[in-house]
C-alpha cells in the first residue's frame, strides 16, 4: 500500500471534516452533533478491521486467479486513521458545546456585532462557543418621526418572533443580551423574554471604543458600592388618571424634556449624577430595576384611579431589558405602560409611545401634536356622542317600525295593482341598506330621517320589465297618508311619511343560480346595472371587525359636523363612511381619535377627493359635478373648522376655550358654555334631570346587533333544531371540572332560570340541511345588565374551530337573552332556529 497517499487522504479528509463541523456550528440540533462524530468514529474504526468473511473472499480470489491483488483483509488504515479523527473531533465539539454562549442582539444604524473579531478578542469568548442572533429591524426604524402603525407592527412582530426563536435555540446555554435600539423597543423585547434568564448584559463604552460585561451575581459585588436612586415627586392630583415616570440614568431628564406632559403628576428616578455606562455591577442593575418596578406598583397606592403610566426614560439596554422583563413577571400588579422614544431636536422631545403592558402590547402610541397633547374632554365628548349623536334604540326601532308599514303598504299596493291590471308582482326580499342597516344613524334636530330599503323581485316575475317600468308600478300602487306622493329618482323611489320620516326603495331583481345562489341587479337611471344589494352593508361589517366601534363613532361624529348648518351642502353618508374607515386612527380617548381621523381626512382631500365605492374600486361615488362640489366644500369646511381647535393643543388652554372650540366645530346646543356658573350650560345633573322625566337611559352603550336578512337571503328550505346543555361546574387545579350536566329544555319544563356561571354549550338537535354548509351564529345580550356592562352583542359571526356547529358561550349576567343559528349554503340562508 503506498502510505503517502494514505497520509494525503487523511489530510484532505480532516480538512474536510474541518469544514464541515464549522458548518454544523448553525444548526439547530448541535447538541447531538459530538456523539453523531464519536458514533461515526467508532464505527470506521471497527470496519477498518478484516472480518471472517473478507479472509475467506481474499483466500479465494488468490487461489482462482493466481494473482497478488492488494488483500481486503489488511487493516484499513485510512478508515482506522478517520476514525480516531473523528472520535477526537466529537470530544473537542462536546466540550466545548457545553460552554456555547447564545447572544440576543438589537442592532442599531452603526450594525455592531458581537461576532465582529475585535469585540470577540475584547470579551475573552471563543469565536468556536458564540453564536449571535441578531434582531435587525433598522430598515422599518429608519425614521423615528415617521413611523407608522404598519411599521411598528412590522418590527415588534420582528421582536417577538427572533426573542422567542433566542429563547428556544439557546436552551439551557448561557445567554447574553446587547443592542443599542430605541428604548420602548427594548423594553418589549424584555416581555417577551421574561419566561428565561439572562446571563450576561454587553454594554457598549463609546469613551473606551469597546464591550464589558454585567455577569452573573458575584460575592464581591455585596462589597462594591454604588449610586443609589433618588426619587422625588410631584404631587398635586391624586385623582389622576395619568402618571409620568422619568428615569434619569444615562442622562438628565428635564421640565423642559417633560413639556408634552404639562399638567400631569411626575414621579421622578434617578441618579444624582447620571452618565453614559455607570451601571457595572450585575447587583447594581437588579437594584436598581426592582426600584423602577416597586415604585409604579406602589402609585395605585397614591392614585387610586390610576389607569396610565407615561414611562419615559434615559437609560441603557440592560436596564430596558430587564425593566421589561419584570413588567410582564409582574403584569397583573401594574397599570397600563405606555413606554416613550427619545427624540433629540424634537418639539416634543419623545413623539411616539409603545404599549409595553399585556393588554394593546405592542400598540404605537403616537404624539399628540407637535405643540402640545390636545386638551382632554372626552368625558363631555363622551356624553355628546351617546346622548345627542347616537339615534336612542327607541327611536331606531321605530325606523324600523315605520319601515315594516311600508313594506307592508308596498305589498297590499302591488296586490291592488295585480289585481287591477291583472299580473302577478311580488317582492322576494327586503333588505336594510344604508345608515339603519349600518348602525350609524344621528340624531336630526329636524327630524327628518331616512331609511334606505332595497326591495328585490325574482327576475321570473317580471316577465322582462324593463327597469323604468318596474319603478312606475311602485310609484303608481295605491298608497295614503303620504306627505307628498311617491316619486321615482334616479336610483331608487322616495316615499315621504307624513311626520317627516322619508324611505327610499332601491329596486332590485334577481337571478337564480344552478346552484341556489342570486346575482342581484339595480333598476339604475339607464339600465338593470349588475350589484349585490348586501355588498356594502358586507364590506362595513368586514371594517368593523377590524376597527370595531370606533368607527361607527367616527361616521356619526362625521356626519354631525356635515349636518351641523342647514346651508351646508356636503357629501352623503356612504362617502363619509368609505373616508373615515380610510383614515381611522386607534386613539383610546373618543375626542382624540375622532380629531386625528377627521385631520387625516383633511389632509387626504387636500390632495385628492375622488372616493371609489368600496365593493367596486373602479366605480367612483361622485356621480355629478354637484359631487365633487360637495366634496370641495368638505375639504374647505375641516380646514377652516380644524384650525379653531389649534387652542385644544395650548399647553395654558381653559376648559372653557375647549367648549367654545368645539361648539365653533359642531354648532350644537351641547357645547354651549355657561359664563356665570363656569360650566358647560348643559350640565350632566340637568340632562340626566331631563332624560328621566322623558324615561330615556342616559347608559352609554353601543348598539351593536345585526340582522341575517342584511347579509344574506333567506330562504327557509329546511328544518333545524337548536339546543342547549346548561353544565355547572368548578375549577379544581386550574382545570375545569363539570359536577352536572342539564338540558335547558329540562329547566323551562321546571319552570326555571339560567343560573349564573353557567357553561352553556348550544348544539344543532336536528338538521337536515345536506352538506356542504355553514353555520353562523347570533347571541342577543338583553336586560338592563347588558346596556350597563356595553354588552347587547348580536353580531352574526362564524365559528372556525372544526365543531363549528356548537356554540360555547356562559351565563355572565341576568337578562332575557336568545341565541339564533342561521344554516347557509351557497350565500343563501337556508334554515334557522331561535332558543
Amino acid at each position: 500500500m503506498n502510505y503517502y497517499a494514505v497520509v494525503i487522504i487523511t489530510i484532505v479528509l480532516c480538512v474536510l471534516l474541518a469544514f464541515l463541523v464549522l458548518k454544523i456550528k448553525n444548526v439547530n440540533k448541535e447538541q447531538t452533533t459530538g456523539g453523531m462524530l464519536v458514533g461515526t468514529g467508532l464505527g470506521l474504526i471497527t470496519s477498518s478491521f478484516p472480518s471472517l468473511t473478507d479472509r475467506i473472499f481474499d483466500f479465494g480470489e488468490k487461489f482462482l486467479t493466481n494473482t497478488n491483488t492488494v488483500s481486503s483483509s489488511e487493516v484499513n488504515l485510512i478508515s482506522l486513521i478517520c476514525g480516531f479523527i473523528l472520535i477526537l473531533l466529537g470530544i473537542y465539539y462536546n466540550k466545548n458545546i457545553k460552554d456555547r454562549f447564545f447572544v440576543l442582539n438589537i442592532l442599531s444604524k452603526d450594525r455592531r456585532l458581537i461576532s465582529d473579531r475585535k469585540t470577540v478578542k475584547d470579551l475573552n469568548i471563543s469565536d468556536f462557543k458564540l453564536k449571535e442572533h441578531q434582531i435587525d429591524v433598522v430598515r422599518m426604524f429608519n425614521d423615528a418621526n415617521n413611523i407608522t402603525q404598519s411599521s411598528c407592527k412590522y418590527i415588534v412582530e420582528e421582536i417577538e418572533e427572533k426573542a422567542k426563536n433566542f429563547i428556544n435555540q439557546s436552551g439551557d446555554f448561557k445567554k447574553a443580551f446587547t443592542g443599542m435600539f430605541s428604548i420602548p423597543f427594548t423594553i418589549l423585547a424584555g416581555t417577551y423574554l421574561s419566561a428565561t434568564e439572562i446571563d450576561e448584559y454587553l454594554e457598549y463604552n463609546r469613551n473606551k471604543g469597546k464591550y464589558s460585561s454585567l455577569g452573573l451575581k458575584k460575592w464581591y459585588q455585596k462589597k462594591i458600592s454604588y449610586p443609589d436612586l433618588n426619587i422625588t415627586t410631584q404631587n398635586t392630583n391624586k385623582q389622576s388618571k395619568e402618571i409620568v415616570v422619568a428615569v434619569s440614568i444615562t442622562k438628565n431628564i428635564t421640565d423642559e424634556d417633560l413639556v408634552q406632559f404639562r399638567g400631569k403628576d411626575t414621579l421622578n428616578i434617578g441618579l444624582q449624577n447620571p452618565k453614559d455606562n455607570v451601571i457595572e455591577l450585575r447587583k447594581q442593575l437588579e437594584d436598581y430595576v426592582k426600584s423602577i418596578i416597586d415604585n409604579i406598583e406602589n402609585l395605585k397606592t397614591v392614585y387610586p384611579n390610576l389607569e396610565i403610566v407615561h414611562l419615559v426614560g434615559a437609560i441603557p439596554s440592560c436596564l430596558s431589558i430587564e425593566l421589561g422583563r419584570k413588567i410582564s413577571l409582574n403584569r397583573n400588579r401594574l397599570p397600563l405602560i405606555m413606554s416613550y422614544h427619545f427624540k433629540f431636536g424634537n418639539t416634543p422631545k419623545y413623539n411616539f409611545g409603545i404599549i409595553v403592558t399585556e393588554k394593546d402590547k405592542g400598540k404605537l402610541i403616537k404624539n399628540r401634536e407637535n405643540i402640545g397633547i390636545m386638551y382632554d374632554l372626552s368625558s363631555d365628548f363622551k356624553k355628546f356622542y351617546y346622548n345627542e349623536v347616537v339615534l336612542p334604540k327607541e327611536e331606531t326601532n321605530n325606523l324600523r317600525e315605520k319601515k315594516k308599514l311600508n313594506i307592508q303598504r308596498l305589498k297590499d299596493g302591488l296586490d291592488e295593482y295585480n289585481t287591477k291590471n291583472n299580473t302577478n308582482y311580488k317582492v322576494a326580499e327586503t333588505l336594510e341598506q344604508g345608515s339603519v342597516a349600518m348602525s350609524t344613524v344621528t340624531q336630526n334636530e329636524k327630524n327628518d330621517y331616512d331609511i334606505d330599503v332595497a326591495i328585490v323581485f325574482d327576475d321570473t316575475n317580471l316577465n322582462g320589465l324593463g327597469h323604468r317600468c318596474v319603478k312606475n308600478v311602485i310609484v303608481d300602487r295605491k298608497c295614503n297618508n303620504f306627505k307628498t306622493p311617491p316619486e321615482a329618482l334616479t336610483n331608487c323611489v322616495r316615499i315621504v311619511y307624513s311626520d317627516n320620516y322619508h324611505i327610499d326603495f332601491a329596486i332590485y331583481k334577481r337571478i337564480k343560480n344552478d346552484d341556489g345562489s342570486y346575482n342581484y341587479e339595480h333598476a339604475g337611471a339607464e339600465k338593470w346595472n349588475s350589484r349585490n344589494p348586501r355588498a356594502i352593508n358586507n364590506w362595513f361589517k368586514d371594517e368593523i371587525k377590524i376597527h370595531g366601534e370606533k368607527l361607527r363613532q367616527a361616521v356619526r361624529l362625521s356626519k354631525m359636523f356635515c349636518k351641523s348648518r342647514s346651508d351646508w351642502k356636503m357629501p352623503g353618508g356612504l362617502i363619509q363612511s368609505v373616508l373615515c374607515d380610510e383614515k381611522i386612527l386607534d386613539y383610546d380617548r373618543i375626542d382624540e381619535m375622532f380629531y386625528y381621523t377627521i385631520k387625516e381626512i383633511k389632509n387626504r382631500l387636500e390632495n385628492d377627493i375622488e372616493v371609489y365605492n368600496p365593493t367596486d374600486f373602479e366605480q367612483s361615488l361622485l356621480l355629478k359635478e354637484s359631487d365633487r362640489d360637495k366634496m370641495n366644500n368638505l375639504a374647505n369646511r375641516l380646514k377652516d373648522r380644524l384650525s379653531k381647535l389649534d387652542i385644544l393643543f395650548d399647553n395654558n388652554c381653559t376648559f372653557k376655550e375647549a367648549i367654545e372650540a368645539w361648539n365653533e366645530f359642531f354648532k350644537h346646543e351641547f357645547w354651549a358654555y355657561d359664563e356665570e356658573n363656569e360650566k358647560r350650560l348643559c350640565s350632566l345633573s340637568e340632562t340626566v334631570s331631563l332624560m328621566k322625566s322623558l324615561n330615556i337611559s342616559l347608559t352609554e352603550y353601543d348598539d351593536t346587533e345585526e340582522f341575517i336578512e342584511n347579509i344574506m337571503p333567506i330562504e327557509d328550505r329546511y328544518l333545524v333544531k337548536l339546543d342547549c346543555k346548561v353544565a355547572d361546574y368548578e375549577i379544581e387545579n386550574g382545570d375545569i371540572q363539570i359536577k352536572q350536566i342539564i338540558k335547558l329544555s329540562t329547566l323551562r319544563n321546571e319552570g326555571k332560570k339560567i343560573p349564573l356561571n353557567r357553561i352553556l354549550e348550544f348544539y344543532l338537535d336536528i338538521n337536515k340541511v345536506p352538506y356542504p354548509f355553514q353555520v353562523y351564529w347570533k347571541v342577543k345580550n338583553n336586560g338592563k345588565k347588558a346596556i350597563e356592562n356595553n354588552c347587547i352583542r348580536g353580531e352574526i359571526f362564524k365559528i372556525k374551530e372544526e365543531q363549528f356547529d356548537r356554540l360555547i358561550e356562559e351565563s355572565s349576567f341576568e337578562g332575557d337573552h336568545y341565541v339564533e343559528c342561521y344554516i347557509v349554503k351557497n350565500g343563501v340562508c337556508v334554515a334557522k332556529d331561535r332558543i
